[in-house]
C-alpha cells in the first residue's frame, strides 16, 4: 500500500488562538509531512475550522446520525444517541480523509479517522472505503445538475447555513481527493 499523504483535516481552530508557544508547537506538529519524500504530490490539504463544522461534516458522512430524532419527550431512551457534541467535537477535534493507492484489490482506497481514531464510513469495509464508492455515495450530493431543488444551488446570495454546509463541505472533500488524484 502506498499512502499519497493526501489529508483533509478539519481542525477546531481555537487551538491556534489560544494555545501557548503557537508557531513552535505548529512547527513540531508539521515536521513529519515535511519530511514526505514524494515531491511531485502535496503532502497534505488542511483546512482548518470550528467545531459546528465538523459537526456538520459528521452528519454528512453520516458518522453521527440516530434513528429517531430527540424531542423532550423520549430524551431518557436517548442516552446512548451518536449525535453528542461532548464525544463528537471535544476540545482540537479534527476529521481526517486518507487516500491511499493500493496494488491489490480497488486501487483507490479512503480511510477516515475522527480525532486520530479510525471510524467505519457506513458501507464502507474495515474502515476501508472504495474512492468509486465514496464518489457514488455522495454524488448527488455534490452534482449541481441534480441540485436544482434547493434554492442555494442557483444563487450565492440564497445560500442558507444549515442547508448549504453540508453541500459546501462535502465538496470540499471531493475537490480535495481530486485534486490528488489529477496529480497522479
Amino acid at each position: 500500500v502506498n499512502i499519497l499523504g493526501v489529508g483533509l483535516g478539519l481542525v477546531n481552530n481555537s487551538f491556534p488562538l489560544t494555545a501557548y508557544n503557537y508557531p513552535q508547537q505548529q512547527n513540531r506538529q508539521f515536521s513529519a509531512v515535511e519530511a514526505l519524500p514524494d515531491a511531485d504530490h502535496p503532502a497534505a490539504l488542511l483546512y482548518f475550522t470550528h467545531d459546528y463544522m465538523v459537526n456538520i461534516l459528521g452528519v454528512g458522512l453520516g458518522l453521527v446520525n440516530n434513528s429517531f430524532p430527540l424531542t423532550a419527550y423520549n430524551y431518557p431512551q436517548q442516552q446512548n444517541r451518536q449525535f453528542r457534541t461532548s464525544r463528537t467535537v471535544p476540545f482540537a477535534a479534527n476529521l481526517l480523509a486518507v487516500l491511499y493507492r493500493c496494488t491489490q484489490g480497488e486501487p483507490l482506497q479512503v480511510r477516515f479517522y475522527h480525532s486520530e481514531h479510525a471510524i467505519d464510513l457506513p458501507g464502507c469495509v474495515g474502515g476501508q472505503c472504495s474512492w468509486t464508492d465514496i464518489k457514488l455515495k455522495f454524488a448527488a450530493t455534490v452534482n449541481a445538475s441534480t441540485c436544482t431543488n434547493f434554492s442555494y444551488c442557483t444563487t450565492a446570495s440564497s445560500t442558507t447555513f444549515p442547508l448549504a454546509s453540508p453541500v459546501l463541505l462535502i465538496s470540499v472533500l471531493v475537490a480535495v481527493v481530486y485534486m490528488c488524484l489529477r496529480n497522479t
